[in-house]
């Protein structure tokens, strides 16, 4: 199958982001958000450290040094968007969240001198419009800190995109995982402790709250252990061996696929705003993949012709 399986597990974990936060705001009912933030990031880095203690002797300066930055990048964003978030629109958040569209060929030519194929050129920018049609964001309200923001979570999850495509290849992907979630936990845990003892107008940003139910704690476990565990295993596992750009152009999928649940469960509504953004963005899905295909062609030419 060669590439191939690297493209069934991106279409798996594009499926399952795109249930989680149906999930997700159901758990928002019993704990605050940075709780729930620092409590996933607490599991899986747990998780992460369990499944890759039979290699821990593997871990050199490397690891640290490549998934310590990636894993910044990826606290940094999530930090970073969520405060954003209250500045602009839900609309806006979700449009500048799938820049890493356009951003990781432009972080690929300039960090590691990589040229994409004009075509993958083309679908990341019919991706982009997608993106922002299935959002249905304008800029009617102007460029502020929150769009600020959120469009630098989306630089940083580009970042983490490009920096493990780039330099993780070949590393242990659990134990780069583990590096990676640490930084996370103590990003997130931070963050939850300045939120909670900072105050505004004489109350916490947003106090700590958590229930303790054997049976919600259950769940809990379990729904990360498959969506921040198992599948950002496969997540880093496509990267290190799949087509970057056609990676981040696949992954807003997971945001139709979001809006198709909320569809079905009564909470929104099918328009033709929604149909016409998520053809956009598999047409730019299609596209990229010619564009990948050309590419393997051509990178294939030179030695074809040693071999004459």
């Amino acid at each position: 199958m060669s590439k191939n399986k690297y493209y069934l597990y991106l279409a798996f974990v594009i499926l399952i982001w795109g249930v989680i936060p149906m999930v997700t705001v159901y758990f928002y009912d019993y704990f605050s958000a940075s709780v729930f933030n620092a409590a996933a990031a607490l599991i899986s880095a747990s998780a992460f450290t369990a499944l890759s203690w039979k290699s821990r002797h593997l871990m050199n300066r490397r690891y640290l040094l490549i998934a310590g930055i990636t894993g910044s990048c990826y606290s940094l964003a999530t930090i970073v968007q969520r405060i954003g978030l209250q500045y602009t629109t839900p609309s806006m958040f979700a449009f500048l969240e799938n820049t890493s569209c356009i951003v990781v060929p432009i972080l690929l030519v300039l960090l590691v001198k990589k040229k994409s194929h004009p075509l993958v050129w083309m679908a990341s920018v019919l991706c982009l419009i997608g993106c922002f049609v299935l959002s249905g964001a304008n800029f009617g309200s102007g460029f502020g800190i929150g769009e600020i923001l959120c469009a630098l979570a989306g630089l940083l999850f580009s970042g983490n995109i490009v920096g493990t495509g780039s330099y993780g290849k070949g590393m242990h992907v659990t134990l780069y995982l583990t590096v990676q979630m640490w930084v996370h936990v103590v990003l997130s845990t931070l963050t939850m402790l300045i939120l909670h003892f900072v105050q505004k107008d004489g109350a916490p940003i947003e106090a700590m709250r958590m229930e303790w139910r054997p049976g919600l704690i259950l769940a809990l476990i379990l729904v990360i252990l498959i969506s921040n565990t198992f599948c950002w295993i496969l997540r880093t596992k496509i990267i290190q061996n799949a087509n970057m750009t056609v990676v981040s152009i696949a992954m807003p999928l997971s945001a139709v696929v979001t809006m198709i649940m909320s569809v079905i469960a009564g909470t929104d509504t099918l328009s033709v705003q929604l149909v016409a953004g998520a053809c956009i963005i598999v047409a730019a899905l299609i596209l990229s993949a010619f564009g990948e295909i050309a590419e393997t062609k051509k990178a294939a030419q030179p030695e074809e012709v040693m071999q004459k």
